[in-house]
């Protein structure tokens, strides 16, 4: 496998951009300030992006195919059909969180330049990013919350605190993402000692967090590893899933007294419980209870359904928590865009997945890409059930749209 061995301008540009999109949290700091850097940024990309392309005729087959525009149509329809839901205040409020992540978005469905050079360098951002965000919660556990970060909460007698990548609840998502990165990534990304550290690391990190999701993501990615690495025999990963979990157990045992090994035990005992915070009980409240009071709120009618009622339906995302959320981005979709924006976007995020599915059933060899992206985009499909993987949240459009538009690109393309 060959590839570019220098960044151009426009890579440079978009991958500046995702990292200042990764760091939204410190729009804590100085909202105004990280705006400014924001929209900058944009600014440059574009400006880069079509500087480079002025003499280049556009790629209408790529850029116009039908279900990839129905998306992006049903995406610009949402702020015009929210006008006639909502107050203009609210409105107000909304908009500018629509539109952190629009550009970005966009840029990612016109731009036809992806390359396993780009790739490389952006899972690599990504899988960092989250690893460090990781590792700022057990700081926060040994040295007390950082005063920017989001504010934390109480969960079974223990503080449950926000990471560099946001809200309570991203990073038991997120990190299971960079996880499977990690895994079917090979030598790809990061050396082989290197990358065991990272991973120990970032599963402790993880369950530290108090968030269910963290123990599922986790069980998932390793079941996806068991069945479908193949660039390792089962005995090699039986021996590494082994040693990964002696490793574990050692540091339990070494840090037994700590308050680390509390937080973990705590959410272990907490994901499991079959009281009404359970994981059974918890997720159908997420698939019925939930959206439905979305649908009681605002008088939803049939209409709505196919058309959509904007930002409403996104609540608190969108800086409105007087709205009930329904806390499962699927009903979030159909209900904000329409059953064509639910629709057209599981067509895109479903296209890497169907695709490996192909290849094993033609007995043929999955490529690390196949690999990575298939088990990132099962685990985005996953939890959007629970509600934690909206593209309104920055971190989150970062990772979820590079893979969505940059798959057609490289999908055949096989690394070391």
């Amino acid at each position: 496998m060959k590839s570019h061995k220098k960044l151009s301008q426009v890579e440079r540009a978009f991958l500046m951009t995702s990292l200042i999109l990764l760091f939204q949290i410190v729009r804590n700091i100085s909202n105004i300030g990280y705006v400014i850097i924001l929209f900058s940024s944009y600014g440059w990309l574009y400006l880069t992006y079509f500087f480079q392309h002025k003499n280049k005729s556009i790629k209408y087959k790529f850029v116009f195919k039908p279900i990839r525009l129905v998306f992006l149509m049903s995406i610009i329809w949402i702020p015009f059909i929210s006008l006639l839901n909502m107050g203009n205040y609210e409105y107000a409020v909304a908009l500018p969180r629509y539109l952190v992540t629009f550009p970005y978005i966009l840029f990612c469905y016109f731009y036809d330049g992806y390359n396993i050079f780009l790739v490389k360098k952006f899972l690599n951002l990504f899988v960092s990013f989250i690893f460090i965000s990781s590792l700022t919660i057990p700081t926060q556990i040994l040295f007390g919350p950082i005063s920017f970060f989001t504010e934390a909460s109480i969960r079974g007698g223990l503080v449950r605190y926000t990471s560099l990548a946001g809200s309570l609840t991203i990073l038991g998502t997120l990190g299971g993402i960079a996880l499977a990165i990690l895994l079917f990534s090979g030598r790809f990304l990061f050396g082989k000692n290197k990358k065991k550290i990272i991973i120990i690391l970032l599963i402790l990190s993880m369950l530290m967090t108090l968030q269910k999701a963290a123990v599922v993501n986790i069980s998932i990615c390793y079941i996806f590893y068991f069945l479908f690495y193949g660039e390792i025999g089962i005995g090699r990963k039986i021996i590494s899933m082994l040693t990964g979990i002696i490793a574990i157990f050692v540091l339990f045992r070494l840090f037994s007294e700590t308050e680390f090994i509390l937080y973990i035990t705590n959410l272990i005992n907490y994901t499991f419980s079959s009281s009404s915070i359970g994981i059974n009980n918890d997720f159908f409240i997420r698939i019925w209870y939930l959206p439905s009071r979305v649908v009681a709120y605002n008088n939803m009618t049939l209409v709505d359904f196919i058309f959509g009622i904007g930002f409403p339906a996104l609540a608190g995302a969108m800086g409105n928590p007087q709205y009930p959320m329904a806390h499962n981005n699927y009903f979030e979709l159909l209900f904000s865009g329409g059953i064509l924006h639910l629709v057209s976007y599981l067509y895109l995020l479903l296209i890497a997945p169907c695709n490996a599915m192909k290849r094993i059933f033609k007995h043929k060899k999955l490529t690390n890409i196949d690999r990575i992206y298939s088990v990132s985009i099962v685990l985005i499909l996953i939890n959007m059930m629970i509600g934690a993987v909206t593209f309104y949240q920055p971190v989150t459009a970062v990772i979820v749209f590079f893979m969505i538009f940059s798959y057609d690109k490289i999908k055949n393309i096989e690394f070391d």
